[in-house]
């Protein structure tokens, strides 16, 4: 889990102290450690990271670990009323055999409103040792400028992985681990395409006039002459306007 912990201390939250609480489920009392991440920019912003079993999953929502939960968090120093509604709870689950039932059960949680945002991150032993010796193979070839968040960015950001990710994500267990990182914690910033510039229909039309000496000009300005609406008109009726007035140009 110290990729979770990385992650957060890279995006600006400190960590606090860890706390316990105890919850019921089934007449039986379990203990579990909250590890709670608090932004340095606004202090309102709250992470609880929780590690769970695939048998506590269905424990949220059916037993009283939510209520407890809360009731722990109030009563720490750091707590003021405005985390309540500014609080994640993030829960990592290994699962080694995740099927339908389980999807339905992390399913349920997400969209539960009650208590905080919440969001299950699963993974599986496979896919954890592969990321875990990814990882340390790039901390030993660069040891100063590793960085969590940039690793991730950039093997998202690689096609050919997201490819056979897409074709069978067994195929790419880092890639599936990395993705399942980035959509559960909603503030991690996903790479973004570099930005291109963006030519106006004047300046193509002005280059494709200066560069092809065939370009039928008689046909524009007839073009042009039927005054559309390009704001309603569809496409087809554009390049059926087009059409006409270059094949009439050209008869």
């Amino acid at each position: 889990m110290n990729i979770i912990f990385d992650t957060l201390n890279e995006l600006n939250y400190t960590a606090k102290d860890p706390f316990k609480f105890t919850y019921t489920a089934n007449d039986s009392a379990t203990e579990l450690e909250v590890h709670p991440f608090i932004s340095a920019e606004r202090e309102s912003q709250v992470y609880l990271v929780i590690s769970i079993s695939t048998l506590q999953l269905g424990h949220i929502l059916t037993s009283n670990f939510m209520p407890k939960l809360a009731s722990a968090f109030r009563k720490k120093g750091f707590h003021t009323s405005e985390m309540d509604r500014n609080t994640t709870l993030l829960l990592e689950c290994k699962c080694d055999n995740f099927n339908s039932t389980l999807h339905h059960e992390k399913m349920k949680i997400e969209d539960n409103p009650y208590y905080f945002k919440k969001y299950v991150f699963t993974y599986s032993t496979l896919e954890q040792k592969h990321v875990d010796e990814y990882l340390q193979d790039i901390k030993n070839s660069s040891p100063n400028i590793f960085s969590c968040i940039e690793v991730i960015q950039n093997y998202l950001s690689d096609t050919s992985r997201f490819s056979s990710y897409k074709c069978n994500s067994i195929n790419e267990p880092i890639y599936s681990y990395f993705i399942e990182i980035a959509t559960k914690i909603p503030i991690f910033p996903l790479p973004m395409p570099k930005a291109c510039t963006i030519k106006s229909i004047y300046s193509i039309l002005e280059e494709k006039i200066a560069t092809d000496p065939d370009i039928n000009i008689a046909a524009l300005d007839s073009f042009l002459a039927l005054d559309l609406n390009y704001k309603d008109a569809s496409i087809e009726d554009i390049l059926t306007g087009w059409d006409e007035c270059n094949s009439s140009q050209n008869i």
